[in-house]
């Protein structure tokens, strides 16, 4: 992770630059080595990164003598700096109240959700 020079420049070089992978070993002996990054506020894990609203944060992958010189570009911008009444949280995420995700204005019972994961397993055994 670099600063806007750094992700200009393709270097990664100076205070704020960091490593968040090492990616020189693609293949492992059951498949390849994959790498994923979690974009949260706030996080539990010491070596976890919390993302800002509102910020932008650069990604490189430093050119190996292997890639002519070609560098590997990501911005990451992070939605929405909250202003006033305003929430920052699209429906159904943690900072909102309710059932996550349903928009009508009464959430459906734990019972009939059940229900409708039950019926096409029940219609496949003929019970009803």
């Amino acid at each position: 992770m670099v600063d806007w020079s750094g992700y200009e420049a393709c270097r990664a070089e100076g205070a704020s630059a960091f490593q968040r992978w090492k990616c020189s070993l693609p293949f492992a002996p059951f498949g390849p080595v994959r790498f994923s990054e979690k974009i949260q506020r706030f996080t539990p894990f010491s070596l976890g990164f919390e993302f800002l609203p509102g910020e932008t944060y650069y990604y490189i992958s430093v050119p190996t003598p292997e890639s002519s010189g070609r560098c590997l570009r990501l911005q990451v911008s992070v939605c929405c700096k909250g202003s006033g009444s305003e929430s920052a949280h699209p429906v159904g995420s943690p900072g909102e109240s309710g059932t996550s995700g349903w928009r009508g204005e009464h959430a459906p019972s734990p019972l009939s959700l059940l229900l409708l994961l039950l019926l096409p397993i029940l219609r496949l055994l003929r019970v009803l």
